[in-house]
């Protein structure tokens, strides 16, 4: 968005339109750079989810400490009007992503005659910057911007360049010792495998608000493999389209739904409750920390009764086997698209799956499909 020169000035220079609004790169970019991580062994889909996702599903594991230092290699910043403007040249970013054997490590040696590859789809250039204002963040089209009493025009959107993107892996050798018997053996590792379900509610399923009236919504969900937990989050098309994804709550202390529950066969798997159950006490008593506003949790494990812990299969769903299950949501006032006239909304759901990968004489697969 800035010449190589601006560049190096943007970390201590603040640079605006003409109206004193910064833009940047989105908050948290290092996770909302990607609609889509695909890992793959040879043509057989292992596991597939956003960066959204993979942000939603970390909110509330891992210490403080981790958790600062994870988000502040993501590109995550306070939100000021200085940091949208500085995350226009980010530095180098960092995202760990999660893969099979990820707490023990992975058997590579055990599976020689295998490829993986990494399919990464990346979000378009009007998706992932946003503005310190209420503008459209689209400074390419800006006819000029301002450093101090400097003025510049900033660079067309197809001189901006692309990302680089690096995968880095680790890896332990071992003796032959053990690796002759990491080959021989029959491992089987427990892994998580996500399902990501995304709806959109629009201004008809907001309608009975305006009369002061309740507003449901029922959505069904696809999932296979028993799951630990479901989570959701809901953000407006308005943000979307402004590329602030990080947006999940119009507030610290409000949500965009009213209450929430899981029905399954036709009856409650769980019973409507409001945010203070599926956000505040959901996430003290089963997760690591307070994920903040906007992530909802239904949780089937036995949570931090037991101290820190490697999470494992345990207290699960089996969605496999499970009739219809379905979310009904109910919903609260939103502000209008400004596009519809009416409130829109994206809900995702996640269902937290454990699926079974088994080597075995030189081959590794899934232990079930489903």
């Amino acid at each position: 968005m800035v010449t190589p020169d601006q560049a190096a000035l943007n970390p201590t220079t603040t640079i605006t339109d003409n109206a004193g609004n910064t833009y940047g790169y989105t908050n948290g970019i290092g996770y909302f750079l990607f609609s889509k991580i695909q890992i793959y062994q040879d043509k057989l889909l292992l596991q597939e989810y956003s960066g959204d996702t993979l942000f939603a599903s970390r909110a509330a594991r891992g210490t403080l400490n981790s958790a600062y230092l994870e988000n502040r290699l993501a590109g995550w910043h306070d939100g000021s009007v200085e940091s949208i403007g500085g995350n226009a040249t980010p530095e180098r970013l960092r995202l760990e992503l999660p893969f099979i054997g990820e707490q023990n490590g992975f058997p590579s040696i055990a599976m020689r005659h295998q490829a993986f590859k990494l399919r990464l789809e990346l979000r378009t250039l009007e998706e992932i910057v946003e503005s310190s204002g209420d503008t459209a963040a689209t400074p390419w089209l800006l006819p000029s911007m301002k450093y101090g009493l400097k003025t510049f025009k900033p660079l067309l959107k197809t001189a901006i360049a692309s990302p680089t993107l690096q995968l880095e892996t680790r890896h332990i050798y071992t003796d032959g010792e053990s690796q002759m018997a990491l080959r021989k053996a029959t491992i089987e590792i427990p892994f998580n495998r996500a399902y990501e379900n995304k709806f959109t509610i629009g201004p008809t399923d907001y309608s009975p608000l305006t009369n002061g009236v309740a507003a449901y919504v029922t959505r069904r969900v696809d999932a296979q493999h028993p799951a630990a937990r479901l989570l959701w989050y809901i953000r407006t098309q308005n943000d979307l389209r402004a590329g602030r994804r990080w947006r999940f709550s119009p507030s610290l202390t409000t949500e965009y739904y009213a209450a929430q529950s899981l029905i399954i066969a036709g009856r409650d798997r769980e019973t409507m409750f409001t945010p203070f159950i599926w956000n505040t006490l959901t996430h003290h008593a089963k997760e690591d920390r307070d994920p903040g506003a906007g992530f909802g949790e239904m949780s089937w494990n036995l949570g931090d009764i037991r101290g820190p812990h490697e999470y494992q299969p345990e207290g699960s769903v089996n969605f496999t086997t499970a009739d219809k299950p379905t979310i009904y949501t109910s919903l609260a006032a939103t502000p209008n698209d400004t596009r519809l006239g009416g409130p829109s909304t994206e809900m995702v759901v996640v269902i937290d799956t454990w699926a079974i990968y088994i080597l075995d004489k030189d081959r590794g697969y899934l232990k079930y499909g489903n």
